[in-house]
């Protein structure tokens, strides 16, 4: 509801070929189940210019699967380059983050003790 005067169509939503991020079945599926529970949170990003995606290709095609008809867009005036480099910066900055493994177990722990899906949320009880 946050984000409901961002929709547009998702037909509008252009993926972009040079993009050097993949998705595999688990990350989608993960997106997916956060979609189905959560809904929309963050708006996936475009270039005005082209329509084309500069972050959010995986939960675009996670909605596509669900058979949502609109996304949250949130349009941006970047050149060619800096569309480029922001969709590196924006995927990369997660990945240099880390983990403070006590805690992520603990909390875990209590979600699986409640009966949670871990594998809804990418972990398993290993």
């Amino acid at each position: 509801p946050q984000l409901r005067h961002l929709a547009r169509p998702i037909g509008e939503v252009l993926k972009d070929p040079g993009n050097v991020r993949k998705h595999d079945r688990r990350n989608i599926d993960v997106v997916k189940a956060s979609l189905a529970e959560f809904g929309q949170r963050d708006a996936v990003k475009i270039r005005t210019a082209t329509g084309q995606l500069e972050a959010g290709e995986c939960r675009l095609v996670a909605a596509l699967e669900l058979g949502w008809t609109h996304v949250a867009v949130l349009p941006c005036d970047d050149d060619a380059m800096g569309a480029a480099r922001y969709a590196i910066v924006d995927n990369r900055s997660a990945e240099l983050a880390v983990w403070d493994d006590p805690g992520l177990n603990a909390s875990l722990g209590v979600m699986q003790a409640e009966g949670i899906d871990l594998g809804a949320l990418g972990f398993d009880a290993a």
